[in-house]
């Protein structure tokens, strides 16, 4: 093969490739692939957005992509209620997002969790009997800054957090989905009453506007 035709071909893949560095870069590549609109912040993306390497997006694997690049700097993706219309905004920023695609689940029946980055909304039902206070206490290392699990009454774990990390601690819920024997669940109640009493002499010595000064002095 002589020189101008591989001169040629490589012309020819670079002129036809899309890729990007910069954030917002791929966020343009992605849409334009994609068909997808992204909405953010005007100047949410900071100039120091920028991968290390570029990124070869296609058809297929962009939104996959464009989930792991965002989640590098700590942003995230939702759909809209609108068609093909996504919303990107700092991860910090997951509270308060309250639409996020949900997910439910139990022990015998789990959903599908999407392999990407996308922040999720997943309820789990444990079984009638299992512990979801002491779950909820073991899960919170494995999630990510902004990520939150909560507890409910009735055997209820809420976790908002990346699907990626969904995933990763899925079997870990399910492995602890069992019911407590009553001495186990005895030594739970005592466990929880003990964390109730300390979570009150917290807030009777250390009030939520600080401390307050000594009677007679300002």
């Amino acid at each position: 093969m002589n020189k101008l035709l591989i001169l040629s071909l490589l012309f020819s893949f670079s002129a036809s490739a899309n890729t990007c560095k910069r954030l917002i870069d791929c966020v343009s590549e992605t849409s334009k692939l994609t068909g997808i609109k992204y909405l953010y912040p005007e100047n949410m993306f900071k100039d120091s957005d920028e991968m290390n390497v570029e990124m070869i997006l296609n058809k297929e694997n962009a939104e996959q992509v464009l989930s792991e690049a965002l989640s590098m700097f700590e942003y995230m993706k939702v759909p809209t209620k609108l068609d093909q219309v996504w919303r990107i905004f700092p991860g910090m920023d997951i509270r308060y997002h309250a639409d996020l695609p949900t997910i439910k689940a139990n022990k015998k029946d789990v959903p599908q969790i999407p392999n990407n980055r996308d922040p999720i909304h997943f309820v789990y039902q444990a079984q009638s009997g299992t512990e979801v206070g002491d779950i909820a206490r073991n899960l919170r290392p494995f999630l990510t800054r902004y990520g939150r699990i909560i507890d409910l009454r009735g055997g209820m774990l809420i976790i908002i957090d990346r699907a990626s990390v969904i995933s990763q601690v899925l079997p870990i819920i399910k492995a602890a989905d069992v019911p407590l024997s009553k001495a186990e669940k005895a030594a739970s109640d005592k466990r929880r009453q003990r964390d109730h009493e300390m979570e009150l002499i917290q807030m009777k010595n250390f009030p939520a506007n600080g401390p307050q000064p000594l009677p007679g002095k300002k």
